[in-house]
């Protein structure tokens, strides 16, 4: 799933890329027929392929969505953490400037999940546990950690997933995989 998660991901950017091209070569003037017509009308190709690209990019857009998993409930966030290589994660990300980065999905021993989302980089600050749960699942769900990573690997890993600075101060992070073991990374700099 999160091959295919990818894959899709790096063909509409590419896809976006195609359809965004620079039209300064365009040296066509629109013409009405309507309005003169001993005029013939020139199609240029590039038009043509750029409406094809961006109607292919909007069908992948479109099916992206589709395919984005959305929890509704309890339930739903059960059955999503399952999809995951773990069954909690917390990440505490500090910065000079006394910002804090700190995410973490729990699933409580009595089965309930619990999320919570404290960006003071980004402002975003949510407390809802389905809410926060249904914001970092979409990030979680990239991720490729197992408890035998190196420590660095883990890192990059994670500070390329969220889009943070590797200027931190501070840097902590613990995962608990379904078998009950852990492991937990901290770096200083």
């Amino acid at each position: 799933m999160k091959k295919l998660t990818l894959l899709f991901s790096t063909l509409i950017v590419l896809l976006l890329f195609t359809a965004c091209g620079d039209d300064s070569n365009n040296n066509t003037t629109p013409v009405n027929p309507d309005q003169d017509p001993d005029i013939e009308t020139e199609i240029d190709s590039k038009d043509v392929e750029e409406e094809a690209d961006d109607e292919a990019a909007t069908d992948a857009d479109e099916q992206d969505r589709a395919d984005l998993e959305q929890a509704a409930n309890e339930e739903d966030m059960k059955k999503m953490m399952e999809q995951l290589d773990f069954r909690e994660f917390d990440l505490e990300v500090e910065y000079k400037d006394d910002k804090e980065f700190d995410v973490e999905i729990d699933h409580q021993s009595d089965g309930r999940i619990e999320a919570e989302v404290d960006d003071e980089i980004n402002g975003v600050d949510i407390e809802d546990d389905l809410e926060a749960f249904n914001y970092l699942y979409p990030y979680v769900n990239q991720l490729n950690i197992d408890k035998e990573m190196d420590k660095q690997d883990v890192i990059d890993q994670l500070l390329d997933v969220f889009s943070l600075e590797g200027d931190y101060v501070e840097f902590k992070v613990e995962f608990e995989f379904h078998d009950g073991t852990e492991l937990k990374i901290k770096d200083k700099k």
